[in-house]
């Protein structure tokens, strides 16, 4: 029973966080209430993204059916939760096994070597746990040994990852002790350096990010009602799904709408979206405020000098702006990469909306650290073209379990998963 409590805790990422808080508070040598307020409202903080993700999906999934059905294209939905799921049904417990001693060695690795981060951001980390045991499991390789292997591997992955994108989040965030950790760092990278080498020397690296912040405000000016990044957004989300609603089957919109007005009903679910980005940045304020404070205990008695590794949403408060030109940038290179391939006759990867929303807006901001506005927009765009073909490549991947409809959607997973299983 306890056993399966503990497994339990593990699965949930909000308690791997929580965790994390709550010793970091006791090393301090904080009050009790200190420590029972940091870590609850580390938990309230957590789940406030995890609700305004739920409102995302649940707006952005009626908006894929409505998608397929209005340009009668249908084919691979890219989706981590769904290549978890389908694939814990058989390797559920190759997973705990990686997953654990993947955390276990990213401390180890934290605690030993340069790279001095704490990956937290939990469902990544279950992500990639579960395609390693499956890859090691479908190959031959399930042995227990290998498992613990398959775990240090992972563990590197997580203290390694970070390292890579920490040149652009510390210009990004002003030298703060945080990092980003989340499986999209191939193809941010990608953007930070096209903006650089593309548009670089147009303007001083410092002074990047400010404009592209300011850019879009000096723009509307005359327009002080589109200056507000939720009105953006929302305005932008009820233009799109509007009108894919009006060229979306009437007797499919009637089903799913259960006979509510079309517009009425895509109105709604645009204004959905618009508050679960708000509710995520709400939230995302509240527990990177108490885990900065709480991982100096970390930092000064289990891992010296550690810096925590979460969400790419940790820079979404930075410049809202450069999250609605990250999104749509990204979304348009995705459906315009959906069309040709259609053409082609290549497999269609429909675009994953959630994929688009946060791998193109952080893509954003990498592309804006050294190329600002022009690079925020060009960056985001070949983030979107990265992600709408990879998951064609990696479909041989899984050819074993003769997966065809999904596929995990970040750029690291195909590339990892290629490598593994060559390496296998």
């Amino acid at each position: 029973m306890f056993d399966q409590t503990v497994l339990s805790l593990f699965r949930e990422p909000m308690f791997i966080i929580a965790l994390f808080v709550f010793i970091g508070l006791i090393t301090q040598r904080k009050s009790a209430s200190q420590v029972a307020s940091g870590t609850i409202h580390t938990l309230i903080g957590y789940t406030l993204i995890l609700f305004g993700s739920r409102m995302i999906i649940e707006s952005l999934s009626i908006f894929v059916a409505m998608f397929q059905n209005a340009f009668q294209l249908f084919g691979i939905v890219p989706s981590n939760e769904s290549m978890m799921a389908i694939l814990q049904m058989d390797y559920s417990f190759e997973t705990t096994i990686v997953m654990f001693i993947g955390i276990l060695a990213n401390i180890v690795v934290a605690r030993f070597t340069r790279f001095k981060y704490i990956f937290l951001n939990g469902y990544y980390i279950l992500y990639m746990a579960s395609m390693i045991a499956a890859i090691l499991a479908i190959n031959g390789a399930s042995s227990f040994g290998k498992l613990i292997s398959g775990g240090i591997l992972l563990g590197f992955m997580l203290a390694v990852f970070p390292a890579f994108t920490q040149p652009f989040v510390r210009k990004l965030t002003g030298n703060k002790p945080i990092a980003v950790g989340f499986f999209g760092t191939i193809g941010c990278l990608l953007s930070g350096y096209m903006g650089k080498w593309l548009f670089g020397r147009q303007k001083k690296r410092d002074a990047a990010v400010v404009e592209a912040e300011q850019a879009p405000k000096r723009r509307m000016k005359s327009l002080p009602f589109f200056s507000d990044t939720n009105m953006v957004l929302t305005l932008f989300m009820m233009i799109l799904f509007g009108g894919t609603a009006l060229l979306t089957n009437k007797d499919v919109m009637a089903d799913m709408s259960n006979d509510q007005n079309t517009l009425v009903f895509a109105i709604k679910y645009s204004i959905v979206f618009a508050a679960g980005f708000y509710v995520i940045i709400s939230g995302v304020r509240m527990f990177t405020e108490q885990l900065l404070v709480s991982f100096k205990g970390i930092s000064d008695k289990i891992v010296p000098n550690a810096i925590p590794a979460v969400d790419s949403s940790v820079l979404f408060p930075i410049s809202p702006a450069l999250v609605v030109i990250g999104f749509i940038s990204s979304l348009a290179a995705g459906m315009c990469s959906a069309f040709v391939q259609a053409m082609l006759n290549m497999s269609v990867v429909i675009p994953g909306i959630m994929t688009h929303f946060f791998a193109g807006a952080a893509s954003a901001f990498f592309g804006s650290v050294y190329g600002g506005k022009k690079g925020a927009i060009v960056g985001s765009f070949m983030q979107g073209i990265l992600v709408s073909f990879l998951p064609i490549a990696s479909l041989y991947i899984f050819q074993e379990l003769h997966i065809i409809r999904t596929s995990f959607a970040d750029s690291d997973f195909a590339i990892i998963g290629a490598l593994l299983k060559w390496l296998l």
